[in-house]
């Protein structure tokens, strides 16, 4: 979990957006499912090749479904989280719609593809 967050309001937003949606419809449980580092047993990235397509806009949320999907013993641990050193944001509307959208397609077909493990 990155913490604490350093990050425009419309992005705070997004993020608890992405959380519920997470929780509510694929039961991932995490605090952050897209922080940028995980440490993880090689099967699930091996696993996480064989499901996700390839150029995957959301490989480390997949990651999480899949881990969440697999029962993984996960633990969460908060990471230091850096304001944008330089540059500018690329949020806009047209360009986030389109990214949430196969965001959206790339989860619902990786679902459907990973049952989840009981236990």
């Amino acid at each position: 979990m990155r913490s604490p967050r350093h990050d425009p309001l419309h992005r705070l937003i997004l993020t608890r957006f992405v959380r519920a949606l997470l929780r509510l419809a694929y039961r991932v449980p995490y605090a952050d499912s897209n922080v940028p580092y995980k440490l993880v047993a090689r099967a699930w990235c091996d696993r996480l090749r064989e499901v996700a397509p390839s150029g995957s806009v959301v490989p480390s949320i997949l990651l999480s479904m899949l881990l969440a999907r697999g029962n993984a013993t996960v633990v969460e641990q908060v990471v230091v989280h850096r304001p944008r050193a330089g540059g500018t944001g690329s949020l806009k509307p047209a360009r986030l719609a389109r990214f949430c959208l196969r965001a959206w397609r790339e989860l619902d077909s990786v679902a459907r593809s990973v049952p989840v493990v009981r236990g």
